[in-house]
């Protein structure tokens, strides 16, 4: 019986395999293509390592006892965790490996992803009455990792800042949308499969990681405006506050980028026609409360394009 961190998985470890070579498959790596038993404790299989995972005979064994895994004929050993990890390209010791398990097979109780707390006990205004539209119970149902959050430049400093999940009822990235003032928003979601985010109907959008600025008003003196939480998250990689919202601006978002507890706005929107469009309306709706400049972005990119590049995008006034 295959275990991670203690916990035993009840599913067959042949399923647990066929699981794990078409999670390969969707991502691109074309490795396990025999499976079959060794005896009553042994899987043997093609191995993932040498000759690029294309060789034509069995000759790597997993354990079913303690999911230990060994090549006769390359040599490689180690746990069944560390050879996911590697698979799927980390050299992590494992730490993916373990994610991988944990989200399909062991229940949501043994994920390790420490609860955020989230600062709810603020004041609202009296004007209307905000109701919660996520809660900490349901954010701990998406504490999932996923390769795409990888592939699109996301750290697990990042992931666990913001409390980054996986939707895998809808196969979507999930972003929690706060208020300036703390209060749950809505939680927004990106398809794995697809380039579009999903936002309820009808609900204000609030400015994506506004309530960072207001939670710390000392701590920062600018801010870079970005379209999409992606990019706004590129900038926090790189230590650059900044935010999002989420499209390109609208009337209630110019009233909190100029409460904002920033001095100056540096305009990250796309180069586009519609980012162009945004732009100007933030200059003439919040320019005259903070000192505005705009980065100098190559057509046909965005900042999350610009990687680490960003560091170095001019700006002008």
């Amino acid at each position: 019986m295959f275990r991670v961190r203690g916990n035993p998985i009840l599913e067959d470890e042949l399923q647990v395999l066929y699981k794990l070579r078409d999670d390969c498959v969707l991502s691109g790596i074309n490795v396990f293509h025999k499976f079959r038993l060794s005896g009553n404790d042994d899987i043997m299989t093609t191995c993932p390592f040498h000759k690029g995972g294309q060789e034509r005979k069995p000759s790597f064994g997993i354990s079913k006892i303690d999911g230990s895994c060994h090549c006769f004929a390359c040599g490689w050993a180690g746990s069944l965790t560390q050879m996911i990890s590697q698979v799927f390209g980390y050299d992590d010791d494992g730490a993916y490996g373990e994610k991988w398990l944990s989200r399909n097979f062991v229940s949501l109780s043994v994920e390790t992803r420490k609860p955020i707390d989230l600062p709810l006990s603020r004041k609202v205004s009296r004007r209307r009455i905000v109701i919660p539209a996520f809660t900490e119970a349901e954010l701990a149902k998406y504490r999932y990792i996923h390769p795409y959050m990888y592939e699109r430049g996301l750290t697990d400093e990042l992931i666990e800042a913001f409390d980054i999940g996986f939707d895998a009822d809808t196969d979507s990235i999930t972003f929690p949308c706060f208020r300036a003032d703390g209060s749950p928003a809505f939680i927004a979601r990106r398809s794995v499969k697809t380039k579009f985010f999903n936002y309820p109907r009808d609900v204000e959008k609030p400015v994506y990681a506004a309530e960072r600025f207001f939670r710390e008003p000392e701590k920062y003196e600018r801010a870079v405006v970005c379209e999409s939480v992606f990019n706004c998250l590129t900038c926090w990689k790189f230590d650059i506050p900044a935010v999002a919202l989420l499209g390109t601006g609208a009337h209630e978002q110019y009233e909190i980028l100029r409460k904002l507890p920033v001095r100056k706005l540096i305009l990250g929107l796309d180069p586009d026609e519609a980012g162009h469009k945004g732009a100007e309306r933030i200059r003439k709706n919040v320019g005259t409360s903070k000192l505005i400049t705009q980065y100098i972005i190559p057509e046909g990119k965005d900042i999350n394009d610009l990687d680490s590049g960003v560091l170095d995008l001019q700006e002008v006034f």
